[in-house]
């Protein structure tokens, strides 16, 4: 009988959530085939101490485990910073915004730039994304993050399952809900996936939890529960 070889591999990122001794050990024993490691942050010992720790694990495994170093390329900017300084205060969105008149391409380059800052410093983000979906998922997909939530999600049922299905959090609000793909976005998604909020429409917030307890069939005290509950495990 002839041997048979696996075609799939397994690539895994070493990120803050795995940088541990036993977290690389066990990953090693679980069947990755390689290590991503992110050369855009992190300095120089510890890069060189993760490499250490992944060939003592293979060696002890008896196998071969690759290891890819993912290099930073050239920076964007999209102008001059006033005194080259820019604070970031918690609550800020991270934007990818496809109907303004900017480079998309720039976009993406700063919009990595800020999940790499969220992933360095362990923190949430909050996506601001406006017809770049699919760029926004593959972006995400590459970074290890505290927790992830899109402000004002206006969505498919299937955008809405993919963000669900890889962890994320979706935020409703009027204007979103005035949507009706959105409105069986939000039939479809667990209430331990939501947030409520307001943006620049008038409505209260509290007119906003009425109408996703309405969607939902359920009291506004329920949605409430959830909702804090949500909040408690991210922020």
């Amino acid at each position: 009988m002839s041997k048979l070889f696996k075609r799939t591999k397994i690539l895994a990122t070493v990120g803050p959530s795995v940088f541990a001794e036993e977290k690389l050990r066990e990953m090693v024993y679980a069947g990755v085939n390689g290590f991503r490691m992110n050369f855009s942050h992190g300095g120089n010992e510890e890069k060189v101490e993760q490499i250490r720790l992944i060939r003592k694990y293979a060696a002890e495994r008896g196998k071969a485990v690759a290891i890819l170093q993912d290099l930073q390329g050239p920076k964007i900017r999209l102008g001059v910073l006033k005194d080259n300084h820019l604070d970031l205060k918690a609550g800020d969105e991270v934007v990818l915004d496809y109907a303004v008149e900017v480079s998309r391409e720039a976009q993406k380059e700063v919009f990595r730039r800020q999940l790499e800052l969220a992933e360095r410093r362990g923190l949430p983000v909050v996506i601001h994304c406006v017809k770049a979906f699919n760029d926004v998922i593959t972006e995400l997909k590459l970074h290890d993050l505290q927790a992830v939530v899109f402000h004002g999600f206006i969505g498919s049922p299937e955008q809405a399952a993919e963000a669900v299905r890889l962890g994320y959090f979706l935020s409703f609000n009027m204007r979103s809900l005035s949507s009706p793909k959105t409105i069986e976005s939000l039939r479809r998604v667990p209430l331990t996936s939501i947030f409520a909020e307001t943006d620049t429409e008038p409505e209260h917030v509290s007119q906003v939890y009425e109408k996703i307890a309405e969607v939902r069939g359920i009291t506004i005290e329920q949605l409430q529960a959830y909702i804090a509950e949500n909040f408690n495990r991210i922020f």
